[in-house]
């Protein structure tokens, strides 16, 4: 318990040390996607959502203003042609420039870019970065939640840590946000010293975006203990804040019952990060 304890408190602290997301001063700014692949790599692609329709343009290395959308708009997109701009290293950085429909401008915070080009504007063989990048980008996907399972026993309540990873297989997004508005998703559960200690769940869920944090989920699992024991185990979760503009820090609470009799009920709390980047989009 002293563990979830020192979580929370950590958590609280990160929250009041405010939002780790790009935010402009009155224009939400919501990246969805700034990259540059290997199979055109003179071109930046870069899409972002803003919570108010308006103009954007975006500033590169501090040097380059380029239009983005002429017209009012809550979607952003361009590909950008970086061949013809010059930058020092292969890490540059760009803000956006936001101008709302009263004609005011907001400034969003600096995103950083990895741009495989050279000083002479030129593509330059830059696989290593970009190797790393989506190395480390993995590595940080794969990382499992760690849950506190509290079950009733004998008229006692006992505490069982263990690990879970939870994989959103399809996701149902709408009006430009960057959270999807449901999706399903598959998970494996391991809790130490359970009499089975192995779970996988199906479930589906609805996401809520909110002022406090990022958003709400609320869904449903089937689960499965491949011993016999079959339920369902609703749950709630919050995301509490963005971090690097792919993951989200969260915390769930989930509530297990199976269909036998007795009974197998036990509640599960997590903490973890969670990302739609591998999802199927509809």
């Amino acid at each position: 318990m002293k563990l979830l304890q020192w979580a929370c408190i950590a958590i609280l602290v990160i929250t009041g040390q405010g939002r780790l997301f790009a935010q402009a001063d009155s224009i939400e700014v919501f990246i969805i996607e700034s990259f540059v692949s290997p199979e055109n790599p003179g071109v930046l692609q870069l899409t972002f959502n803003t919570s108010i329709p308006c103009k954007s343009k975006v500033l590169i290395a501090d040097k380059y203003l380029i239009a983005v959308s002429d017209t009012i708009t809550d979607t952003h997109k361009k590909d950008i042609d970086i061949t013809k701009y010059r930058f020092d290293s292969t890490n540059s950085t760009f803000k956006a420039i936001l101008t709302d429909s009263a004609g005011k401008t907001n400034e969003s915070d600096i995103f950083e870019i990895n741009l495989p080009v050279a000083d002479q504007g030129q593509p330059v063989e830059s696989k290593n970065a970009s190797w790393t990048s989506c190395f480390v980008g993995g590595i940080t996907y794969l990382i499992p939640n760690i849950t506190l399972n509290l079950a009733s026993e004998n008229g006692k309540l006992n505490d069982f840590w263990g690990f879970s990873k939870e994989f959103p297989l399809l996701c149902h997004f709408q009006g430009g946000y960057n959270f999807p508005k449901s999706f399903i998703s598959a998970e494996y559960s391991y809790v130490v010293k359970f009499e089975h200690k192995n779970y996988m769940r199906l479930g589906y869920k609805f996401l809520y975006e909110t002022n406090f944090g990022e958003y709400v989920v609320i869904g449903l699992n089937g689960f499965t203990n491949f011993k016999g024991s079959n339920g369902v185990s609703p749950e709630i979760s919050w995301g509490i804040i963005p971090v690097r503009d792919v993951f989200t820090l969260y915390i769930r609470y989930r509530y297990n019952t199976d269909f036998r009799t007795p009974r197998t009920e036990f509640s599960e709390i997590s903490v973890g990060l969670y990302s739609w980047f591998f999802s199927a989009h509809l």
